[in-house]
């Protein structure tokens, strides 16, 4: 069948006229609620309810809920009431059940003489379904900007379910990562110092959910969420974090505060047969799909790769058979020499010449310390060996066993119910990146405006490497595993994505094979800046190198804040990349920058229509 846009119409609503059915908050002098409501994780018959009371006392708080068939909450179809207090920071959250599937409802709450604003919310389908769409949206960064995305994702009617796929906030103080023009705009992050105890992520939180047009997206749409590094810290993994140290306190008691506040202040349900950060769930969409969230952080992940600390560099053999005068043997070991006389060393290069050159006197390399190494020579990264020793060590682990085994048994699970998609919600990008050359392609000029942590980065870039080792790029072995099991379940995946702060259409590459085994579906940030922004030469351009290396890349762009949909039929499905003009000003418009359709593989990876 061959997809044509008429297929995919979405239809798109004015915020105030939706606003007409979701009335706002009240106010008592007893109490009030100031952070909006929100519903998460669906299923079938049921959904999880959220919202936070502020009574103007503090003590043990009762309040009720109700569910309604509609906003004027003439048809009830479920209510009850549940109590809250200090030790859960006022937060509170419902589990309700007996819905009818597929259906919209309305919900609100009341305490103490003051009522919630009014929120809409919808069960997952069941049977036969002709149509289903995901909003998708990651990297919502307070002090970046306006959350102009979330006001127009809270107008987009046609979602029936928004993916937050991570980075829901940031946790720098308040001149940290970001925050150039949050003065002005009334947004400097609170508390004003680096978040790390558990009072800090609840006020960071709060922050964040005080915003009108993130209280708007949850009010309209039911979220699935999952976090990624910066709800803990920066490029975070099991044991520690980039953006954490010793002066921080300990990592566990961090890391700890950080997924309770987590659980808290967001609609989701909390594991309860094993470790509270394993929030990796599926949800079924009806025949038509299978959602599988992954959880990549917290659990099992290992520390990331170092390019500048593990980097494995061209080296050379050489004869120790005569300690005082070893000899280097460029040609290769004769069959007469000892093996226990051969030592395998890194030797500088000479790149004066037309091709690079090895330095093999023994007594020079002892000479040439990286440190004050001569103009025009240089270790040269060995990215074959780099990538087999390091990025592929099987020790490097994004998933633990059980994870893994939840996955197969999801995906299997699927497969034989005939789903025509399996669609994984990912935190990192799973497709592989690798940078452009930076240091051919930009001007010293250019080189010279960045910022001095980026500058010497730069230089690595002229090797192929991976644009990121905290993706999965630095854990290949992962991935292999992930195209493994795509492939023996006889899934037809779709892989979306968060985190890198632009918008993506790629194919996930098995590593082993080099064939399709998904197609990834990326999505820009909410508000955080981008790669163009950071580099200063421009989004075309750097989306230009990056498809010219990446032969599977089919569009990038990396200069636009938004959100993506993702609309699913039996027949095919097709993305939207939404995008904002603006995140400095709450006067914008909204824009859909690329359409792009998929043909679903049938047992196998999907293409691009």
């Amino acid at each position: 069948m061959s997809i044509t846009r008429r297929h995919f119409v979405t239809r798109v609503v004015p915020g105030a006229a939706l606003a007409l059915a979701l009335r706002p908050a009240i106010a008592s002098p007893a109490a009030s609620f100031d952070y909006g409501v929100a519903s998460g994780d669906p299923t079938a018959t049921g959904v999880l309810l959220w919202t936070r009371v502020t009574p103007r006392f503090d003590s043990e708080t009762e309040v009720s809920w109700r569910v309604a068939k509609d906003p004027e909450f003439e048809s009830v179809v479920a209510s009850g009431t549940t109590s809250t207090s200090a030790a859960r920071d006022y937060t509170v959250k419902v589990e309700v059940e007996g819905l009818e599937p597929g259906g919209s409802f309305f919900y609100r709450f009341d305490a103490l003489g003051a009522q919630s604003q009014t929120g809409r919310t919808k069960t997952l389908p069941v049977g036969e379904l002709g149509r289903y769409t995901l909003g998708v949206c990651s990297c919502s960064n307070y002090p970046a900007g306006y959350f102009n995305s979330y006001g127009l994702m809270a107008q987009t009617d046609s979602i029936d379910a928004v993916l937050h796929l991570g980075d829901y906030l940031y946790e720098y103080d308040k001149t940290g990562y970001a925050s150039q023009g949050a003065r002005r705009m009334g947004r400097e992050s609170l508390p004003g110092h680096e978040i790390v105890s558990l009072a800090d992520y609840r006020a960071r939180h709060a922050q964040y959910k005080s915003d009108p047009d993130l209280q708007d997206a949850h009010a309209r749409h039911p979220f699935i969420t999952v976090w990624d590094d910066h709800e803990t810290a920066n490029d975070s993994w099991m044991t520690g974090a980039q953006n954490h140290d010793a002066s921080e306190g300990d990592w566990g008691a961090r890391k700890a505060a950080a997924v309770q506040a987590y659980y808290e202040w967001m609609p989701i349900r909390e594991p309860t047969a094993r470790d509270r950060s394993a929030i990796y769930r599926a949800f079924e969409i009806g025949d038509l799909a299978t959602l599988v969230m992954l959880e990549t952080r917290l659990t099992a992940r290992t520390r990331p790769a170092d390019l500048a600390d593990e980097m494995v560099y061209r080296s050379v053999d050489f004869d120790f058979s005569d300690p005082e005068n070893p000899i280097a043997l460029p040609g290769g070991r004769p069959d007469s020499l000892d093996p226990a006389f051969v030592r395998t060393i890194p030797v500088p290069f000479d790149l004066t010449a037309a091709s690079p050159k090895p330095v093999l006197d023994f007594a020079r390399i002892q000479s040439m310390q990286p440190d004050n190494m001569p103009a025009g020579f240089s270790y040269l990264p060995d990215t074959g060996r780099f990538r087999a020793e390091v990025l592929a060590d099987p020790e490097r682990r994004l998933m633990d066993d059980a994870q893994k085994e939840f996955i197969m048994t999801s995906l299997d699970a699927s497969t034989r119910a005939r789903k025509p998609w399996q669609i994984i919600g990912n935190q990192i990008p799973m497709s592989q990146i690798n940078a452009p050359n930076l240091a051919e392609e930009m001007t010293a000029e250019e080189i010279q405006r960045l910022p001095e942590w980026l500058q010497p980065q730069i230089g690595f870039t002229r090797f192929g490497l991976p644009l990121s080792t905290d993706s999965w790029d630095g854990y290949d072995a992962e991935r292999q595993w992930m195209c493994d099991a795509f492939r023996t379940t006889g899934s037809t995946p779709v892989v979306v994505t968060g985190d890198s702060h632009a918008a993506w259409a790629m194919a996930v590459r098995d590593p082993r094979s080099g064939r399709t085994a998904a197609l990834e579906i990326g999505t820009t940030s909410i508000s955080s800046p981008n790669e163009a922004e950071l580099l200063g030469i421009g989004g075309e351009r750097i989306s230009r190198l990056l498809m010219e290396k990446n032969s599977n890349i089919r569009f990038s762009d990396l200069e636009r804040r938004g959100f993506t949909t993702l609309t699913l039929t039996p027949d095919g499905a097709e993305t939207r990349y939404h995008a904002v003009d603006t995140v400095f000003s709450r006067q914008y418009n909204g824009s859909v920058i690329k359409t792009m359709a998929l043909t679903p593989g049938r047992g196998k990876a999907p293409e691009w229509a």
